[in-house]
């Protein structure tokens, strides 16, 4: 499990990829999937 989410001030994030080239692009997603911002219900 990666710490990078937590080192760069943003936890529920897991970091997939990172490029370096003329600037620096990091690929994140959450950790786990949000509520229904309606409902509230979870996913099945």
């Amino acid at each position: 499990m990666s710490h990078a989410g937590t080192i760069i001030g943003m936890p529920g994030l897991e970091i997939e990829r990172v490029d370096r080239n003329q600037g620096i692009e990091v690929w994140a997603k959450p950790t786990h999937r949000p509520n229904c911002k309606h409902c509230q219900g979870g996913v099945a």
